[in-house]
């Protein structure tokens, strides 16, 4: 029998599954993540990159989540008030990507 060295780790992901608190993550990452990434592949190109190397692709893609963050705040703005989820997640957004950092309340209208 073969085993590699991280079999450990392997065997403790698998044993996540079937619990509530693993489920209501995959869940939440579907409605979240997941069509993000479909966006960006069907709208902004993302399924090959122009630019090559590690670093000139994260750049790419670091710049299709701001124009995709930019658009949502753009579209979404003033219209209708946030749940407090959105609002973190594009304030988390906004900051890891250098943007301005404003308060959660802030974008609350």
């Amino acid at each position: 029998m073969l085993r590699y060295f991280d079999e450990a780790y392997v065997d403790r992901v698998r044993s996540y599954r079937g619990n509530f608190p693993y489920e209501k993550a995959l869940r939440k990452r579907r409605v979240w993540v997941g069509p993000l990434f479909a966006e960006a592949k069907d709208r902004h190109g993302i399924r090959r990159f122009r630019l090559r190397r590690l670093e000139k692709v994260s750049q790419d893609a670091l710049m299709t989540a701001a124009g995709q963050n930019v658009n949502r705040l753009l579209t979404f703005g003033r219209r209708r008030q946030r749940r407090a989820a959105q609002v973190a997640a594009l304030w988390f957004s906004a900051a890891e990507e250098g943007g301005p950092r404003y308060s959660a309340t802030a974008w609350q209208a």
